[in-house]
C-alpha cells in the first residue's frame, strides 16, 4: 500500500487561542473507550485548569465534516489509526492525508498537532515514522496517559517536537 507523505516540516500559523478557549476533536470509534478517553481528556485538564473543549467524532467522515464546518476552531486532533477502513486505508491515515492535503477547493490544510494512536504500534511504525517528519504530527501507543497526550499537544503547539528514537 503507498501513502503518499510530507517530507518537509510544517509551517503552521501562529496558534490564536479563541476567546472561547481551545478545542480538541478527539476521533475514535468504540464509544466506551472514547468516552473514557473523554472523561481521562476533560480530568486531567481540569487539573490543569486549561480552557481546551473535547469534541469527538465516531470516524474519519464525521471528523472531516467537523472540522470542515468550523476549521479556525480545532486546534488540535487526536485520532485512533485503527478503525473501519476508508478505501482499504486505515480511517486514522485516510483522516490524517484528509486534513493535510485539502484540495484547494475544499477547506484550508489543518496545521495543527495531529496525535495518531493505536494499541498496534508494529503494524503501524514504519508509516508512522513517515508522517511525524512534519513536525506536527506524533504517534502514540495505547495505552497511554493524558497527561502525556497534553503535553505532547504543547510541545507539538510550541514546535519542539522531536519524535522518540527507536
Amino acid at each position: 500500500m503507498y501513502i503518499p507523505t510530507i517530507k518537509t516540516p510544517l509551517v503552521p500559523p501562529q496558534l490564536v487561542i479563541p476567546q472561547e478557549g481551545m478545542k480538541i476533536l478527539l476521533v475514535e470509534d468504540e464509544p466506551e473507550v472514547q468516552r473514557a478517553f473523554v472523561r481521562e481528556l476533560k480530568g486531567e485538564l481540569l487539573k490543569r485548569a486549561m480552557n481546551i473543549k473535547v469534541i469527538t467524532a465516531n470516524d474519519a467522515p464525521a471528523a472531516l465534516r467537523l472540522y470542515r464546518a468550523d476549521p479556525e476552531n480545532i486546534q488540535g486532533i487526536l485520532s485512533d489509526i485503527d478503525m473501519p477502513t476508508v478505501d482499504g486505508i486505515h480511517d486514522g491515515f485516510a483522516l490524517y492525508h484528509a486534513l493535510r492535503r485539502s484540495p484547494p477547493t475544499s477547506n484550508p490544510i489543518f496545521y495543527g498537532p495531529i496525535i495518531l494512536w493505536t494499541g498496534r504500534p508494529e503494524a503501524h511504525q514504519v508509516v508512522a515514522e513517515e508522517l511525524i517528519v512534519d513536525g506536527q504530527t506524533a504517534f502514540k501507543k495505547k495505552p497511554c496517559s493524558m497527561s502525556a497526550i497534553i503535553d505532547t499537544f504543547f510541545t507539538l503547539w510550541d514546535g519542539n517536537y522531536s519524535p522518540p528514537r527507536s
